[in-house]
């Protein structure tokens, strides 16, 4: 189970979500068979499946926006709180990670916009700081939008590769299917 909140006052938005707040069990299990072509790749290491206990996240989300509502400039920062005990994020107090994100985006005449940020910050042993950056752009045609987003799959100094984002989303607004009282 999930619950959210979000406020808004002003420039400023601040957001809460608390994710998993029951704890959830995530149960798994591979067919070995059909990843034997693979096996050269992994050798006798394939995985064998599992169950874990998720444990609750929270996700704190702040914006600030300025300028017109059809030429705007967002910045966002948000950080996700894990208690899992895994340390895998930039700051970490004891059981506690902290994982968090940072981005900026500026909408021009409502039609095109350009996003630009950090999606994960982390701190490795190995590697010191590792940044994951991330930008997008979106353009809107009346009823039709468009948006890419790229970024690095999972880190600069992971092998993993890209992660190209890509959605279409078409609105069938008409003033006729408005409720009676609303804009």
């Amino acid at each position: 189970m999930d619950v959210g909140a979000q406020y808004r006052s002003g420039a400023w938005a601040l957001g809460l979500n608390l994710q998993d707040i029951t704890t959830m069990l995530q149960s798994w299990s591979v067919n070995q068979d059909a990843l034997s072509n693979i096996r050269d790749v992994f050798g006798d290491d394939l995985p064998e499946g599992g169950t874990e206990l998720v444990l609750p996240v929270a996700r704190l989300g702040s914006a600030y926006m300025t300028g017109s509502e059809k030429n705007r400039l967002t910045l966002a920062f948000d950080v996700d709180v894990a208690f899992d005990g895994q340390q895998a994020n930039a700051l970490n107090m004891g059981d506690v990670s902290f994982h968090p994100r940072a981005g900026i985006e500026y909408v021009y005449m409502d039609k095109v916009s350009l996003r630009a940020g950090l999606s994960r910050i982390q701190s490795t042993r190995t590697d010191g700081l590792d940044v994951t950056p991330a930008v997008g752009a979106g353009f809107r045609i009346k009823q039709l939008q468009f948006d890419y987003g790229f970024g690095d799959f999972s880190g600069l100094v992971s092998e993993l590769g890209y992660s190209h984002r890509i959605s279409v989303q078409f609105t069938l607004a008409s003033s006729r299917y408005k409720r009676q009282g609303t804009k």
